[in-house]
């Protein structure tokens, strides 16, 4: 059943799909190496901008201004040469089980595309 979520369990259920992807497979992301950040639609460009522009800079290239973009992921990854960083939408209304795997797919996409980034292709989203 869908439900809504504070930004402590959000956090919670990420590092418990991080716990469950390094199980598998011993990944170099850690606790000490990840950002969260939360956002709503209607303060989506602003979260965005402060992110990116601490850490990922690159990515202020990407259409975020456009009309739905933030109404259009749950999650999405980025990267840089020492941080995996994750915005994450506070107000999404997912089962535990959509949350879980919404966030494995962002560790996924991270730990994998790590040297696509490198090339400069984009992360994905959720």
């Amino acid at each position: 059943m869908p439900h809504s979520y504070t930004r402590s369990e959000l956090t919670e259920y990420f590092f418990e799909a991080l716990e469950m992807f390094n199980d598998c497979l011993d990944s170099d992301i850690s606790k000490q190496n990840v950002l969260l950040e939360f956002f709503t639609p209607a303060n989506g460009v602003a979260v965005y901008e402060g992110f990116c522009r601490a850490h990922s800079p690159k990515m202020l290239e990407e259409p975020y201004k456009e009309e739905g973009y933030f109404e259009s992921f749950g999650a999405q990854a980025f990267v840089n040469d020492t941080e995996y960083g994750v915005l994450i939408r506070e107000d999404i209304d997912f089962t535990l089980g959509e949350v879980l795997q919404m966030f494995l797919h962002e560790i996924l996409a991270k730990a994998v595309q790590i040297p696509l980034y490198h090339k400069g292709y984009p992360l994905s989203a959720y």
